[in-house]
């Protein structure tokens, strides 16, 4: 049975969700900043980070979509509970900020940084990695990272760029 505290940060989430289906953007992102002072887990501040990062982006709110992903990304990295997860989530967060930059902002350079910066952190954990089967999930994640990366470069015209980034072995950024 969940406490009050519980019950109530739950009924303002499902506030929040009505006024988003109702059409009511800014006051449903209000109501979901509301409950970020009010949550202990920091699992659950970054949900509600990404949930107003999701909805700002769909609005076409980028600046504000960045922010929020930013802010999911500090909770995230200090997050110990987040285990292994963090890994995974902190990929994640890079992977939509650069895709805000490359399809709504046209900004490739900042999504090619995004992505390196995915890289790097998939490619620190892969080293780390001594579970075969998170080691085979890593080197899957690490190549749709780089084929993110040669998609971008082939955009920007950059054909030869793109087949090695897309293409490479697993090496070290």
């Amino acid at each position: 049975v969940p406490s009050k505290h519980g019950l109530f940060t739950n009924m303002l989430q499902a506030k929040a969700h009505v006024l988003l289906q109702l059409g009511n953007v800014d006051e449903s992102l209000a109501v979901y900043k509301s409950l970020c002072p009010k949550l202990k887990q920091p699992s659950d501040i970054a949900k509600i980070y990404y949930t107003m990062a999701c909805i700002c982006r769909k609005n076409g709110r980028h600046d504000e979509s960045l922010a929020y992903f930013k802010s999911e990304l500090k909770v995230t990295k200090s997050a110990a509970a987040l285990g292994k997860h963090r890994v995974e989530t902190t990929c994640r967060i890079y992977h939509d900020m650069a895709r805000i930059h490359d399809e709504c902002l046209g900004d490739y350079e900042t999504s090619l940084k995004y992505y390196a910066k995915a890289l790097k952190v998939q490619q620190r954990a892969l080293k780390k990695c001594t579970n075969p089967v998170e080691e085979k999930e890593l080197l899957s994640q690490i190549l749709e990272t780089q084929q993110c990366m040669g998609r971008i470069h082939y955009k920007r015209g950059e054909f030869t760029q793109a087949l090695n980034v897309s293409f490479q072995e697993n090496v070290a950024v």
